[in-house]
């Protein structure tokens, strides 16, 4: 997680979007997997997935709607 959220930091930083929908995916994933509570990683996935939609990532947020769409609930209702 210290690696993620190194990356996220250095992203923002430095203006880089390029990456940056893929960490907060991997920091969602790390999250979920320590069962950290569930509006924090709905959070973070759900920032991922509105990158994906920005640049147009339509594999990535296909996975994410497929694997993911449990806690993606409230973008998806808007």
């Amino acid at each position: 997680m210290t690696y993620v959220n190194d990356g996220i930091e250095q992203s923002i930083k430095f203006k880089d979007m390029s990456l940056l929908g893929q960490l907060l995916f991997q920091k969602g994933a790390c999250l979920e997997l320590t069962n950290s509570n569930m509006r924090s990683t709905s959070e973070v996935y759900q920032k991922a997935y509105l990158l994906f939609d920005l640049l147009n990532m339509t594999e990535y947020k296909q996975i994410m709607l497929e694997k993911k769409r449990h806690y993606l609930k409230t973008i998806l209702e808007t």
